[in-house]
């Protein structure tokens, strides 16, 4: 058996009106591509999948927090959009928390190129 979810488990972590289908299905892609189906537990690749999903929803759809004090009032995002790769949403960073084998926080890792002339 492999690392499953459903729509019901990724909107517990990341409510929105957008239907998580498609992004568990890219979730899940992305999902046997870096970690693989058979490196974590079927339990805890659940969850990762789970993040994994809400991490994607959350870049298209990010969560607007506002915050006042006094009189002064402001609207952010945190790091939504900003090119960080997982580490730019919540979600994202328990995804790789919870990926004990380490290859989500690899795949974030930059890689070097050289091109010799």
């Amino acid at each position: 058996m492999a690392a499953t979810t459903t729509p019901e488990k990724v909107q517990a972590v990341f409510p929105t009106e957008l239907d998580p289908a498609s992004f568990i299905t890219t979730a899940s892609a992305y999902y046997e591509a870096v970690i693989g189906n058979n490196t974590l537990s079927d339990a805890l690749g659940s969850e990762v999948l789970t993040y994994l999903a809400a991490h994607f929803l959350a870049v298209t759809d990010p969560l607007e927090r506002q915050e006042s004090v006094g009189t002064g009032s402001w609207t952010f995002e945190g790091k939504q959009g900003s090119g960080m790769g997982l580490k730019s949403t919540q979600h994202g960073q328990m995804a790789m928390t919870l990926d004990t084998s380490g290859k989500l926080r690899d795949s974030e890792k930059r890689k070097a190129r050289f091109t010799v002339l």
